[in-house]
Order: C-alpha cells, then structure tokens, then sequence
C-alpha cells in the first residue's frame, strides 16, 4: 500500500473521488459521500492518522542529516547506517541489521530493502537454510515480558497490550510457497536484549518481517491449527487460511473491536463489507461462519475453540482482496441498525492441500478495510 487514498481509489476504482476525514475523531477512518445520499466510511484495521499533529500517514521515508525518516500513526521511526530505532510514549526500540547485507531503497535483492508501514518498518530480504539471517533487538527498559512463537515476538506492557512487535509474513512472491518454510527463532540475551534468528528450511526464499509500535486494531482475531492445538497467532501480521503439512489446517477468528467505530455506531447501516488483503498468489476459496459464542481473540486456539455457526457469508475474490460481505452478521434486516457481532472465522471452502496467506488486524503494511455504508 503506497497511500490509504490511494487504496481506497484502488478499491472504488475511482481516481477522482473526494474523501473527507475527521482525524480528531476517528484516526482509522476515512469517509466519502455517495450520489444515492448516503455515506461510507472505510476504516483501516490500525490508524492511518498520526495522533499528534492528525496528518495522515505518509509511507516515504524522508532524509535528514545522513538519516532516514519516518512518522508513523504513534511513533518516530529513524535508519541510521544498520540500526532502525523505534520510539513512541511506550519505550525505543532499536534493531540492528546485518551491516554487510543492508541496502535501503534498493530493488537488489541480495541485500535488505526497508519500506515504511503504517507505524513501523518492513524488511524485505533473501535468505537461505544454510545460513541464519539475524537481528538484534533491544529495548530502553525492562518490558513486563515477552511473548513468541516461530511467527512473532512481542515485547509487553501489560499481559495482553505489545509494546513493539515483529511478524513474519513469508515468501509472498512465488507459487510454491509452503506455509512454515520461514520461522523466527528467538534467543535471550538478557531481559531487554534478544536475538531474533529469521530461518529458512528451502534453499533461497525472498522474506518479508513487518516491525511495528504497537496501536490498538479494529480487527482482533487470532489463528489457530490443529498440528499446534495449544497455540496461535495472536500478534502475528499474516494468517493462513487452508491446510499445509506443517501447521496443518489453520482457520482465522475475528471480530470487530466496535470501540473504534463508536463515531457511526447509530447510523441506519445498509452495508457493511470487510476487505481482507491476499499476500500470495494461491487461491484457496474460504468461507466465513458466523459465530455462535464469543470468543477470545487472546486465549483461543484449535483445541479449546467454539467453531459453532449461524449462518455464511458471501465472499468475492479479486486480485487484491478477499471481499466478505458481513452484513447480515453486523446489521439488523429490520431496523438498519448495528446488532453486537461475536465474531466469525474463517475456513478453507474445501478440504486438501490449498491455502492463501492474508494479512490479520495486526498488519500495519497492507491492513484490512471494513466498509461501512450509512444512509444519512
């Protein structure tokens, strides 16, 4: 994503709509005015505002004294030679790379190549199994703890609330991409240092890590697979969805954090369409359930998880996104009006070997968009 604008131009296919914002008011939001007199408001799985001076977020890096520059939704971002620091109320975070293989702004991918995200940076780069490609991560002061897996690494400021966190995405660029095929692998230094070891089991894989501040998110889901009942992927930035032989069958659970949408919560709703980034080239059709019972985005994995369903939505696939239309899940047929969602999952529309990778509510690179249609 190059621009929040700009994608949503991308979405409508319109280049010459007007988008308005109220950034004070809602940071996720963006919103445009429709010829049939009502509203829609796309709001992004994390802010696209900065909570300062409330300029959207530009994804460019800027040069200052022999430094790149980045402002994000929460946080200062600057490169300097190897080191990435990273810095916002909660603490600074600094990530030193390899020094041989850095390479910023570069399309050679024998080196590493840093983009913006929303409130972070992401890293691009070839690794291969013979070698471990490392960073060292560390932090100003002593978090409340850590949480990881072979997909993330966090940094905490509570049990639940990250700090900073790092998540791997994967080889998003060919056919053949096998679902754990690239892990991270963490080992501690001490309480404030660690080394986050990105490994590879193929011979040469284009990988990419997103290094983001932490903001709360719009859409709080987790992953869960049955080969790793026990586990998921709470602040993981991608999630697949089908079966592979690593992970097994990997199902995504979501809902809507209804806090950040409380500007138009008593709008009269006519539709409301979630807008799910593909990561891949795969095609897996997947369905979403509605749910039955709540479930906890925190706590959920494959054996304790309540998978029980209402009823389906319908879901578009285009060359960009999964579009699921969750209005019958989010809107009463009969008022208009928001009812409480308790969330849905996703899963593979058919059994076998086929997944895609997408992105989650905690990827600041290319977030999901809930659309929201409003009569006014």
């Amino acid at each position: 994503m190059d621009s929040p604008i700009n994608e949503i131009n991308r979405i409508r296919n319109d280049w010459k709509c007007v988008l308005r914002s109220n950034e004070f008011l809602n940071r996720y939001m963006l919103e445009i005015d429709n010829k049939d007199l009502t509203t829609t408001s796309y709001v992004f799985s994390v802010p696209i505002f900065n909570i300062t001076d409330g300029n959207l977020v530009n994804l460019k890096f800027s040069q200052e004294n022999g430094c790149l520059h980045h402002t994000g939704s929460n946080a200062d971002i600057i490169v300097r030679n190897n080191v990435v620091c990273l810095k916002n109320s909660c603490g600074i975070v600094h990530i030193e790379i390899s020094k041989s293989e850095k390479e910023i702004g570069s399309n050679n991918m024998s080196m590493v190549n840093l983009s913006p995200t929303l409130n972070g940076v992401k890293l691009r780069k070839v690794i291969n199994k013979e070698k471990f490609n490392k960073l060292n991560i560390d932090i100003n002061e002593t978090p409340y703890g850590i949480k990881f897996n072979e997909k993330y690494f966090s940094f905490m400021s509570d049990d639940i609330t990250p700090i900073f966190t790092i998540s791997v995405i994967g080889d998003r660029y060919i056919e053949s991409f096998t679902p754990g095929s690239v892990v991270l692998n963490t080992k501690a230094i001490d309480d404030r240092h660690y080394e986050i070891y990105i490994e590879c089991s193929d011979e040469l894989k284009t990988v990419e890590v997103e290094c983001n501040m932490y903001e709360q998110k719009l859409m709080l889901d987790t992953t869960v697979e049955n080969r790793r009942p026990d586990e998921n992927n709470l602040y993981g930035a991608s999630a697949i969805i089908g079966s592979g032989e690593k992970y097994g069958e990997q199902w995504l659970f979501s809902k809507i954090n209804y806090g950040i949408i409380r500007n138009i919560l008593l709008k009269r709703i006519k539709s409301v369409r979630l807008f799910i980034p593909r990561l891949n080239k795969k095609v897996t059709e997947i369905t979403a359930y509605n749910l039955m019972r709540r479930f906890c985005s925190i706590g959920t994995t494959w054996n304790n998880n309540d998978s029980r369903s209402t009823n389906t939505a319908k879901t578009v696939l285009t060359d960009s996104y999964y579009i699921i239309d969750i209005t019958g899940f989010t809107v009463d047929s009969e008022t208009q009006n928001f009812i409480e969602m308790l969330g849905f999952v996703l899963k593979p529309k058919c059994d076998g070997n086929s997944y895609s990778l997408i992105s989650t509510g905690d990827c600041y690179d290319q977030p999901q968009i809930l659309e929201i249609t409003y009569y006014n």
